[in-house]
């Protein structure tokens, strides 16, 4: 992002985000590019299953998944972890994140932080099938009542059905969700729209998931392969990192 001439940390006026999209997309990656993410993900990623956590990944998909294909990684599982729009408001303005994002004079700043919410989603949907993902809701994995099924459908997914989940489940700390209800926020329609499709999507997903334990897509193999699981949400920090202890159990 920096070396095209955006914010390194992905964040943006709705506007910007749609352009780095676009640039992206048709960006040549170099051979010295491609041979330090060669290196780097030899040295960082060991396991016959890894994966990564990174919003950004949404403005640059198509780019990684080439990257990994030529690197051989064939078999790359994304997962998508949504968030709410007003959480994620709450969550960036709270950090300060996004403050010296430009916005239009008069605009409110939780305007601008929606927009952002906005610009991720609206891409995310554009590229990915969500047929060919798996779909979480971070306040999913923050319910008790949820969290083993959530994890249990992660570990379906990633080829280890029969993964010790103890350790996933133990990391959730349902009070680091820091979400103020009592605020009185307002959704524009489409915002309410981009967040029921996801979270539709997510309960569709586990519905079929309980009629039928293992899924059929990808197709169960018997031991995990080489591959990687991009986990892609609209907001920099999540509990996805949950799935580190389910690969490793």
């Amino acid at each position: 992002l920096k070396s095209i001439g955006f914010n390194g940390d992905g964040f943006g006026s709705e506007f910007d985000l749609y352009k780095a999209f676009s640039v992206l997309e048709t960006t040549p990656v170099g051979p010295d590019t491609m041979a330090f993410l060669q290196a780097a993900l030899s040295n960082q990623f060991t396991g016959p299953c890894w994966g990564y956590k990174d919003p950004r990944t949404v403005l640059n998909y198509p780019v990684w998944q080439e990257i990994l294909n030529e690197l051989g990684y064939r078999d790359i599982r994304p997962v998508i972890v949504s968030r709410s729009p007003a959480a994620c408001m709450q969550s960036l303005r709270r950090r300060g994140d996004a403050a010296h994002v430009i916005r239009p004079q008069g605009m409110p700043l939780e305007a601008a932080l929606f927009n952002i919410w906005r610009a991720y989603t609206r891409i995310l949907l554009q590229q990915m099938d969500l047929d060919q993902c798996l779909v979480l809701s971070q306040e999913d994995l923050l319910n008790p009542a949820l969290s083993a099924i959530e994890l249990q459908r992660m570990a379906n997914w990633i080829g280890l059905p029969n993964a010790n989940l103890s350790k996933a489940i133990d990391w959730i700390q349902p009070n680091l969700d820091h979400r103020n209800e009592d605020l009185p926020i307002a959704l524009d329609p489409e915002l309410k729209r981009l967040d029921s499709v996801l979270r539709r999507t997510a309960e569709q997903q586990r519905l079929q998931s309980q009629e039928h334990p293992v899924p059929s897509v990808p197709p169960a193999v018997e031991r995990p392969p080489d591959w990687c699981i991009y986990v892609v949400s609209p907001t920099r920090y999540g509990h996805s990192e949950a799935f580190s202890e389910i690969a490793l159990s």
